[in-house]
């Protein structure tokens, strides 16, 4: 039978020790009412509706404060806020905070009264970052706390209208070198790019509206080889593939077809006019398609077909600092290829699929599948193209 049960008490305005507190006659402190294992949590609205998450190891109430449409469960909340406070009591501890839909600069957490960093609550499996990459290998730090992450930056932008790429190496818990890279024939001296960036910790990740993401790593070569995820997804993923290691200094890009709910084929291409290569280390994030947040950063993504003519790539909503990721999923021609993106803005993008030129002069490219993702990048807004136009010609051949 279910009885009633005082449990908790706190005074909101005035002094505690101007009223006495009986319960059955016996006189109750504060400290009776809310013993040190009950603790409060308030999640207080700065800005426009936030729809948020909280994970727990024990039991939560509900205060008066919570609306109809906060959720409260043995150990899970589901709430949304505005410009008020949602409070709640729990025992245990708080496992988790995520934003499912919103922003994390439109709400303030605290924890009996203590503002709480949602870093701390929620430590990041993922970072998106916008790098700024040059001819010479430069190290750039990552800001998780990673066992074994995976990195992707792709595709560069457009500068310098030399085909380039970018490579990868070191990747490590804590860092990992990057630099524009350009073909055996030309003199491999290129203006700055700039490419958007994700790391990734390796395992299957579930995002904040409960489809999946995977990020993993194998060693490739010339040859297709298949890979599976470790846990089929349910709709076909994207994936988004790189080399990490600098085993053989050929200029490399990596192709992928075949992509499953089960896993894709992967293998990697030097220009047309050399051939094999050494066996590299390749590091893929896979992601199902849709809109959703991803530790908090509002994604998109999904697929479309290009060739080597520019096309504009429109978002579904506008980001104010957009980082944006692709790779072909295709092998529908043959020779060397990558993507480049320029007019990169808060709404769309242009990108066209560029082919190397060793062995002849033509570019014109047939169509591919081409799977991208773009995600909220954490920084001040900007006004405007975040790419400029590209650079005269400079040729070295």
């Amino acid at each position: 039978m279910w009885k009633p049960l005082v449990e908790s008490w706190q005074d909101t305005r005035g002094n505690a020790d101007d009223i006495e507190i009986l319960v059955d006659g016996n006189e109750q402190t504060a400290s009776d009412l809310n013993p040190s294992d009950v603790h409060e949590l308030r999640v207080s609205g700065t800005g426009p509706r936030t729809e948020y998450t909280v994970g727990g190891t024990d039991i939560v109430y509900s205060t008066a404060t919570n609306e109809a449409a906060d959720r409260v469960g043995i150990d899970r909340i589901e709430g949304i806020v505005r410009s008020q406070d949602d409070t709640y009591l729990f025992q245990g501890e708080v496992t988790s905070f995520r934003v499912a839909d919103g922003s994390v600069s439109d709400i303030d957490v605290f924890i009996d009264g203590q503002q709480q960093s949602l870093d701390t609550l929620n430590p990041s499996q993922s970072e998106v970052r916008t790098l700024t990459v040059d001819d010479p290998w430069q190290t750039y730090d990552l800001a998780g706390d990673y066992q074994a992450p995976v990195v992707i930056a792709n595709p560069p932008s457009y500068n310098g209208d030399q085909p380039c790429h970018v490579r990868l190496r070191n990747v490590s818990s804590q860092s990992f070198d990057a630099r524009t890279e350009e073909w055996l024939y030309m003199n491999d001296v290129h203006y700055d790019e700039t490419v958007g960036s994700l790391a990734m910790e390796t395992g299957k990740h579930e995002l904040d509206d409960g489809r999946s993401a995977s990020a993993g790593r194998t060693t490739v070569d010339t040859d297709w080889q298949s890979v599976s995820f470790e846990q089929p997804f349910e709709t076909t993923p994207i994936v988004l593939c790189q080399t990490e290691t600098e085993q053989g200094w050929h200029p490399i890009v990596t192709r992928v077809s075949n992509v499953s709910p089960d896993g894709f084929d992967v293998r990697i291409q030097e220009e047309e006019a050399h051939g094999t290569h050494y066996t590299e280390a390749l590091g893929y994030i896979a992601l199902e398609p849709g809109t959703g947040t991803l530790d908090g950063k509002a994604f998109e993504a999904g697929h479309t077909t290009l060739d080597h003519a520019w096309d504009r790539l429109s978002f579904d909503r506008e980001y104010s600092n957009p980082a944006f990721l692709a790779g072909i999923q295709s092998f529908a021609g043959y020779n060397t290829c990558n993507l480049r993106r320029w007019n990169l803005s808060k709404t769309g993008v242009e990108v066209m699929v560029e082919e190397e030129r060793s062995s002849d002069e033509k570019q014109t490219h047939v169509n591919e599948r081409v799977a991208y993702l773009v995600l909220e990048e954490r920084l001040e807004s900007f006004g405007g193209e975040i790419d400029g136009k590209p650079h005269e010609s400079d040729w070295a051949l």
